[in-house]
């Protein structure tokens, strides 16, 4: 809990605090969207020393390999070229205002996760910083 005055402050910690009471065989996370968390958890396995499995994102407009692919021998990663080639792959609008367009909202209304925009942004950011 974020108000236990045992708190670590980190997930690691957090993580770390939980196996040690609830011993479990092994770890079932979804992949972040943050690049410090996902960084945090590719070395779960190693510092709590228990098998984490980290499964993919479904609200995710695109995987990580499909952006890979994409941004594959480009010079430069810029986002407007992504959200051209994700509207075109989708047909959705992706804007990072209040997105107005019907086709998102019929998306959101069907249970569809619409605004993963942000995501993509910040994996544009983490693999622009990885590469």
């Amino acid at each position: 809990m974020l108000d236990d005055p045992e708190n670590s402050g980190s997930f690691t910690g957090e993580l770390r605090r939980l196996t040690e009471t609830m011993r479990p065989e092994r770890i079932v996370v979804t992949e972040a969207a943050e690049w410090r968390v996902v960084e945090a958890m590719e070395k779960w396995e190693e510092t709590i020393g228990i098998p984490v499995e980290i499964r993919s994102d479904s609200r995710f407009l695109c995987s990580k390999a499909e952006f890979s692919d994409w941004a594959r021998g480009r010079r430069s990663l810029t986002m407007e070229y992504f959200y051209r080639d994700m509207r075109r792959r989708t047909g959705l609008l992706m804007n990072c205002r209040l997105k107005k367009c019907s086709r998102v909202t019929a998306e959101i209304k069907i249970g569809r996760n619409a605004f993963a925009t942000n995501r993509c942004r910040k994996w544009i950011r983490a693999w622009h910083k990885g590469s």
